[in-house]
């Protein structure tokens, strides 16, 4: 994308490294633990915008064969509290019956006769 400047670039590729490096719970005052940077850069740099619905698409575009197909994933998580906008009974196939908690979307692009996805993004389902 040629709208990402250098800042946000290296933000982006940081942040990625720490998902992934860090096991435990993810905010950013653990950001900052486990960084060279402070817990306002993290707070900040998040209340930016960043298409990454764009993103993904592009990544897609650079990276993967021409053979794709585009899959929809219903997912299920379950919830306890009763103020979260989504909330009510939906199907788990897990559990093979209707539970409380919150229903969610995923879009991914399947590469053809690959055993890997790459999600384009993902969106609830509010009532």
């Amino acid at each position: 994308m040629r709208e990402i400047n250098k800042w946000q670039y290296d933000f982006i590729l940081e942040i990625f490294g720490l998902f992934l490096s860090i096991k435990v719970r993810l905010n950013f005052i653990q950001l900052s633990r486990y960084s060279t940077h402070n817990e306002l850069r993290y707070r900040n740099q998040f209340y930016k915008t960043f298409d990454f619905l764009r993103f993904n698409k592009e990544l897609v575009a650079q990276h993967a064969s021409k053979h794709l197909t585009i899959a929809f994933d219903l997912y299920y998580i379950s919830k306890s509290g009763k103020h979260t906008s989504g909330l009510g009974n939906f199907w788990s196939g897990v559990a093979k019956k209707a539970k409380w908690g919150f229903r969610n979307i995923r879009y991914c692009r399947y590469r053809y006769r690959q055993p890997y996805r790459i999600s384009l993004g993902s969106s609830s389902n509010p009532k």
